[in-house]
């Protein structure tokens, strides 16, 4: 038996046999060559799901308590952390308004894209390290000098949060750990809205969407 889960060029097949998924994923390749396609080399690959893989940025990895873990990738986390220091240093000359205007809404989309999964020790470390890149461009502006004294400038409490973060007056920049996880409802397949034996299954669903919807424009 096997399962295909697509989005737009992108999938994953599962299994229970890395035989037949081999054959199997033969049997994809010539498909996708007589429509002129081929699969990624770098993707491509079979492993075990207590090993786990990627899919879409996220990491699914199974471990021997039974449960299944999904993570943001250490792929999707070093590329953000990338695009965090070079705005960083793009606007290193700016106005710290300016540079705030750039961070967050990249470090809200990650957060938001993220906080369906298992987000809460790694979007704190990565406040950390945005904390730190912080206080580097405050150091960087000031050339080193009174860092104490700066740092009580530009460094105050991010709205109900005890965290520090830099602060222009007005806004600060976005902390990842402030944005609200949410669980994620599994869907069931057999579930049928016009059977009421499901009408809590979808009630819950509803309301999960509703709250949602709310968050984003909270945003």
């Amino acid at each position: 038996m096997f399962n295909f889960i697509r989005y737009a060029d992108d999938f994953v097949v599962t299994g229970n046999n890395p035989k037949v998924l081999r054959t199997l994923q033969y049997d994809i390749e010539q498909f996708l060559n007589q429509r002129g396609l081929k699969l990624s080399k770098e993707k491509t690959h079979i492993t075990n799901i207590y090993e786990g893989y990627d899919f879409l940025g996220f990491n699914f990895r199974k471990y021997s308590d039974g449960k299944l873990l999904v993570k943001p990738s250490k792929d999707s986390i070093k590329a953000f952390k990338y695009k965090i220091k070079q705005i960083f240093k793009k606007y290193r000359a700016s106005s710290l308004t300016v540079l705030i205007a750039k961070l967050n809404p990249v470090i809200r989309g990650w957060g938001n894209y993220y906080r369906f999964v298992n987000s809460k020790k790694i979007f704190s470390a990565l406040d950390k390290y945005i904390w730190y890149k912080s206080l580097n461009w405050v150091k960087r502006v000031h050339k080193r000098r009174q860092t104490i004294k700066y740092y009580h400038k530009y460094f105050k409490p991010f709205q109900n949060y005890k965290i520090e973060t830099l602060n222009d007056g007005d806004k600060s920049v976005f902390v990842l750990t402030s944005t609200p996880l949410v669980k994620h409802i599994k869907i069931r397949a057999e579930a049928n809205p016009f059977d009421k034996i499901y009408d809590d299954y979808f009630l819950k669903r509803w309301i999960a969407l509703k709250s949602r919807k709310v968050l984003a424009i909270d945003a």
